[in-house]
C-alpha cells in the first residue's frame, strides 16, 4: 500500500503540517515521499502527498506525485491490467518514460477523464489534478477496497488515506461520532456503510465506486462512476459452462494480481 494526502483550497497547510502528515503516512510506504503544491488562478491552492510502497517500476522514474503533462497524480493501490492498458495506448502513440502502473493511469485520466476507469481493473484511491482545466479529481475503486476519508472546510477540502493524516494535515483534533459507534454496538459492521458518516465527527470518507471533483472556484460535485448490475441473466447457460467461466475469471483475475517488481509475500 502507499499513502496520500492533499489540501485544495484558499488556506493551504504550513510545512509543519505536511511534514507532520508525510510522518504519519511513512508506514504505508517506506520506500520514498513527495510533495507537490500548485497555484491555482483564481487564488486557491493544491497541495498533493505521497508516501511510496514501492511494487511496480521501483525506480525513480514512477515517484509520485507523478507529473504528465500538465497533469498531477497522487495514486495510492495497483492497476492490474496496467500492461494491457499500456499496450493500448502505445498503439495509439503513446510514449512512457516508467515501466509501472502510475503512468498508465495518469496517461488514461489526461486524455479520457473519469471515463478511463471503466477499463481500470484494480484497486485504488486516487487525487489527480488537471492543470488544463484547474480541477481536482478524487476517486474510489469500485468495492472500496482502498480508504480516503474527506473533511470539509469553509476554505476548502482535505483528504487523506488515514484520518490521522487528516488531522494532521489539517490541525484539527476530530471528537468521536458517538451516533456510528452506536449504530455499530446495536448492528454490527453492515450498518456502517449506510451513510458517509464515520467513527469520528466532520469526517466523512468517499464512497467506493464513486468520484469527487472539485472545479473552478472551489464548486465540489460527487457522483458514481460505477455501480454493479445484477439483472444480466443468461437463462440459456448451463451448470457446467457457469462452472467454467467461474474458474476461468478467476484464474485470469488472480494472473494479474500476481504481477510485481518485487518478491510476492503469498
Amino acid at each position: 500500500m502507499c499513502g496520500l494526502a492533499g489540501y485544495i483550497g484558499i488556506s493551504p497547510p504550513d510545512e509543519s503540517r505536511i511534514s507532520l502528515t508525510l510522518a504519519e503516512l511513512k508506514h504505508r510506504g517506506p520506500d520514498d515521499f513527495g510533495v507537490l503544491r500548485n497555484k491555482i488562478s483564481d487564488g486557491r491552492s493544491v497541495v498533493l502527498l505521497h508516501t511510496r510502497l514501492s511494487i511496480l517500476d521501483i525506480s525513480d522514474r514512477a515517484a509520485q506525485p507523478f507529473c504528465y503533462r500538465d497533469s498531477v497524480l497522487s495514486f495510492n493501490g495497483e492497476i492490474f491490467n496496467f500492461r494491457e492498458l499500456r499496450k493500448n495506448l502505445t498503439a495509439r502513440g503513446a510514449q512512457f518514460r516508467s515501466d509501472g502502473d502510475t503512468e498508465v493511469l495518469a496517461q488514461l485520466l489526461t486524455t479520457e477523464g473519469v471515463r478511463a476507469l471503466d477499463r481500470c481493473e484494480g484497486m485504488w484511491a486516487l487525487a489527480f489534478f488537471s492543470g488544463r482545466d484547474e480541477t481536482l479529481l478524487l476517486s474510489r475503486d469500485r468495492f472500496g477496497e482502498k480508504p480516503l476519508y474527506l473533511y470539509r472546510t469553509a476554505n476548502g477540502l482535505f483528504f487523506a488515506s488515514e484520518i490521522k493524516a487528516l488531522s494532521s494535515l489539517s490541525g484539527k483534533k476530530f471528537s468521536p461520532n458517538f451516533k456510528q459507534l452506536e449504530r455499530y454496538l446495536v448492528n454490527g459492521y453492515k450498518s456502517l456503510y449506510k451513510t458517509r458518516a464515520t467513527f469520528f465527527q466532520d469526517v466523512e470518507e468517499l464512497p467506493a465506486g464513486y468520484c469527487l471533483t472539485v472545479s473552478q472556484r472551489g464548486k465540489i460535485k460527487m457522483s458514481p462512476y460505477w455501480q454493479p448490475d445484477f439483472n444480466q441473466q443468461d437463462a440459456t447457460i448451463t451448470f457446467e459452462d457457469a462452472v467454467k467461466v467461474t474458474r476461468d475469471s478467476l484464474s485470469r483475475s488472480v494472473e494479474l494480481r500476481l504481477r510485481s517488481d518485487v518478491p510476492i509475500a503469498f
